[in-house]
Parts: C-alpha cells; sequence; structure tokens
C-alpha cells in the first residue's frame, strides 16, 4: 500500500480553502461595489431634498415679508426692492448649489472608475495567485507522492 494517498485529502482540503477564501474576497469586492453604486444612486434624493428645504426656506422668508408687510402703513416702501434682494440671494445660492452637487457627482464619478480600475486589477492579480497556489499545491501533492512511493513504508 502506497502512502501517498494519505496526503491527498489533506492538498484537496488546502485547495479548497483557497478557492473558497477566493469566492469570499470577490464577493466582498462586489459587495464593496454593489455598496458604492447605491450610494451614488442616492445623490439625486439628497439633491432634491436639499433643495426642497431651500425652496421651502424662501417662501418661509416671502411669508415673513407678507406678515410685515401687511402690518405697516400702506405706504411703507421698500418691500419690493428687499423682495428682490432676497430673490437674487436665493437664486445665487440655488446656482451654488447646482454648481456644488455638479462638482461633488462628477468627482465621484471619476473616483468610482478609479476604484473599479483598482478593484479590476486587485481581482486580476488574485486569480492569478490563487491560481499559481492551486498549481503549487498540486506540484507539492505530486512531490509529496512520489517521495512516499519512494520511500514505500508498509504502514501497519
Amino acid at each position: 500500500m502506497s502512502n501517498a494517498y494519505t496526503f491527498a485529502p489533506v492538498f484537496e482540503a488546502q485547495r479548497t480553502a483557497i478557492e473558497q477564501s477566493h469566492e469570499a474576497f470577490k464577493r466582498g469586492v462586489e459587495l464593496q461595489h454593489d455598496m458604492a453604486e447605491a450610494m451614488v444612486g442616492s445623490f439625486g434624493a439628497q439633491k432634491s431634498a436639499q433643495k426642497q428645504g431651500v425652496t421651502a426656506t424662501k417662501s418661509a422668508m416671502h411669508a415673513t415679508l407678507d406678515a410685515w408687510e401687511a402690518s405697516l402703513p400702506a405706504d411703507a416702501e421698500g418691500f419690493d426692492d428687499l423682495r428682490a434682494v432676497i430673490d437674487e440671494q436665493f437664486d445665487a445660492a440655488d446656482e451654488i448649489h447646482d454648481q456644488s452637487w455638479d462638482s461633488f457627482e462628477h468627482l465621484v464619478e471619476e473616483n468610482m472608475d478609479s476604484y473599479e480600475a483598482l478593484s479590476d486589477s486587485t481581482l486580476t492579480m488574485l486569480d492569478d495567485g490563487v491560481e499559481a497556489a492551486i498549481e503549487a499545491t498540486e506540484q507539492a501533492e505530486a512531490q509529496t507522492e512520489s517521495a512516499a512511493d519512494a520511500v514505500d513504508v508498509d504502514v501497519e
């Protein structure tokens, strides 16, 4: 009876562990990618919510001006100018808001592209490393079998 066959399950278990770790790592990278995509997908809702907040604040300012104007004599002046200034400021804030979000979204897209390239490169290197590790265990198994066959010790 050859002793080499007693080593085969050990090498097979080692290869299985390597392959399972490889798959777990790949799933982890996919999960990170999916989470990043979900975050990017939520930007539209966040931008819209912020815009609605600004619009509500602008409406509240106009309501406040309406209340002040109603409480003053009819010949009170300056409210139209004040409204115009408030509208200009909110328009400027709205423009800055849009520019900021556009810049932010552009930067995130660039970073996502870089992240995906890095992930792809990492996975390629991992695939190559796993393949080399599997081949190394197969070679080690073959050498162990040869060495054990050469010794041919009878185990009883």
